[in-house]
């Protein structure tokens, strides 16, 4: 058996402890997304909405499309060009961003297999975002660029 490491979140305390001035005004809608990553660049999202009885709710969040989609970017680390395969294209764009977030390009998706030129950037750390136009699918994933 491998080791599991268990880890328990209160949305509601999580929101209260931010300092957020809103957090009890009626009618203000709050969305919390978790993002969880590895070294290796695979990540995932959850994304929770508080509903009108004080509760969280998974589910409210927007449909996932009925085929899940797949987003590969290879090779890692990556020299010149990178490759980003995706199985649904429609609709999906790229951002490359710096480790302090900054969206340093940005290109719409036009087929199942993309290659990106990265050869004007330096060496180092980023990550690649994939979405859709109003983020209700987004997938995260670091970058290694030699």
């Amino acid at each position: 058996p491998g080791k599991y490491v268990n880890l328990s979140i209160n949305l509601n305390t999580l929101i209260q402890n931010s300092g957020d001035k809103l957090y009890n005004n009626p009618g203000v809608d709050y969305r919390v997304t978790l993002y969880l990553g590895s070294d290796c660049g695979e990540s995932s999202e959850y994304s929770y909405f508080k509903t009108d009885n004080d509760c969280w709710d998974k589910s409210a969040a927007a449909s996932a499309p009925e085929t899940e989609r797949i987003v590969k970017a290879f090779p890692q680390p990556a020299a010149n060009v990178f490759t980003l395969e995706v199985n649904d294209f429609e609709g999906l764009q790229y951002e490359l961003l710096s480790l302090d977030g900054s969206v340093i390009s940005t290109q719409t998706i036009i087929g199942m297999e993309t290659q990106v030129d990265i050869s004007q950037y330096a060496a180092g750390i980023y990550f690649l975002r994939v979405s859709n136009a109003d983020y209700s699918y987004v997938h995260k994933q670091k970058l290694i660029i030699q």
